[in-house]
């Protein structure tokens, strides 16, 4: 049996579960921002309002260039408002977000740390309203994810199930927990060691009778919702198996006990999560080590089947796992725009006949009983070109 690695990327959970795609994103959290609808709950206003400040001038720096446009007569679609900040990409505002922490616009003072004065080119801005910004941006990412928050289509769990296999790798940059409900679902994977890494949550005390061994591991390499960082004392990633509001189970019928009841937490949310920036850094042991798995699975497939994931700029780590396929690797599409992605990859790599593009949407390829359809047309008509050769 073929060795199959699945990477599947933000359309499938687009959709399956009508999570936001990175064009999607700016434009909720940016009205949960301005109408405090978090703020309430977190009992302050520095987070959002740093937002709100970050966002409101990378919409305002583009004024004097509009203007300019205009004057020619050009016409502009999401001249200003809400229009303009919906049109703003999360990894581009990640990484705007990530380069003022990193490495800000900041004269060097003389015996003097400055790191505190505003930003010279950004009026009243300082470093740390970019770090209030990016905890209140990752607290919304992990709200808008979290399985409450979706509008998951679990009729299509039956579909999706049937296709994966005992012995397949999927490897995800997703953050949300779709596909762990889907498996576990099915009895093919277990929180308990399904991540190839980390430590159920010590409030909770599993039924060991319970536990069934993973038979499809799930790789994350942006991390995950229900991850949390190692403690002072811990070297081990966390696994929440229980919502952190209100405490319901994430995975139905997962047995369990409750040692310490948990107090729900009201602030501000965190996660282990890579932040969606086109820096990306794998810099502790827990991503070096699932990005190792993921090249190790990578080297040794003799197929990968992408599902909703189009190779965007800002994975580039993705680029440098396809050097690692082996020589007769076939790279199966599915995706509405799989013959941009075939296109794009031919470009990049040399994979010449390697690549078959399903240009299908996801939920029309698991109604249509997953089959290849291209796959199936590019091997008859390989076997007639062999026949007619003689």
């Amino acid at each position: 049996m073929k060795k199959r690695v699945i990477i599947v990327g933000a359309g499938f959970s687009k959709s399956l579960a009508d999570a936001p795609l990175v064009n999607e994103f700016v434009e909720p959290i940016y009205k949960a921002a301005v109408e405090k609808e978090l703020s309430k709950r977190i009992g302050r206003t520095d987070f959002e309002s740093s937002f709100i400040k970050v966002v409101e001038h990378l919409a305002n720096s583009i004024e004097h260039g509009l203007k300019f446009l205009e004057k020619d007569g050009t016409k502009i679609k999401n001249r200003s408002g809400i229009g303009l900040i919906s049109s703003l990409n999360i990894e581009y505002l990640s990484t705007f977000i990530d380069l003022n922490i990193e490495r800000p616009f900041i004269p060097k003072g003389i015996g003097v740390d400055l790191q505190g004065c505003p930003i010279p080119f950004m009026d009243n801005m300082f470093v740390f309203n970019f770090g209030d910004a990016k905890t209140f941006l990752l607290n919304y990412i992990i709200q808008i994810l979290l399985p409450d928050s979706l509008n998951i289509k679990k009729g299509y769990f039956k579909k999706i199930q049937s296709f994966f296999r005992e012995g397949d790798v999927i490897i995800t940059f997703n953050y949300d927990i779709l596909l762990e409900q889907i498996l576990f679902d099915a009895g093919l994977w277990h929180p308990f060691d399904g991540y190839l890494l980390g430590k159920i949550d010590d409030y909770i005390l599993l039924e060991q009778g319970s536990i069934v061994e993973t038979k499809i591991p799930i790789i994350k390499l942006h991390g995950s919702i229900n991850w949390q960082e190692p403690g002072l004392f811990d070297n081990d990633i966390t696994i929440f198996v229980t919502h952190p509001n209100n405490h319901m189970p994430f995975f139905p019928g997962l047995k369990y006990k409750t040692k310490i009841k948990r107090i729900a937490d009201k602030k501000l949310l965190h996660a282990f999560l890579i932040f969606p920036t086109f820096m990306k850094k794998y810099k502790s042991k827990h991503e070096l080590l699932l990005l190792k798995t993921a090249i190790k699975h990578i080297q040794n497939c003799n197929e990968i089947i992408t599902l909703g994931y189009s190779f965007p700029e800002a994975d580039s780590i993705t680029a440098f796992m396809l050097t690692q396929i082996p020589e007769n690797t076939i790279i199966k599409i599915i995706d509405l725009k799989a013959d941009e992605i075939k296109e794009k990859l031919m470009k990049i790599f040399s994979l010449k006949n390697r690549i078959v593009d399903e240009k299908i949407g996801i939920c029309e390829w698991l109604d249509n009983d997953c089959k290849f359809i291209s796959f199936r047309n590019k091997i008859i008509e390989q076997r007639l070109i062999r026949q007619l050769l003689g």
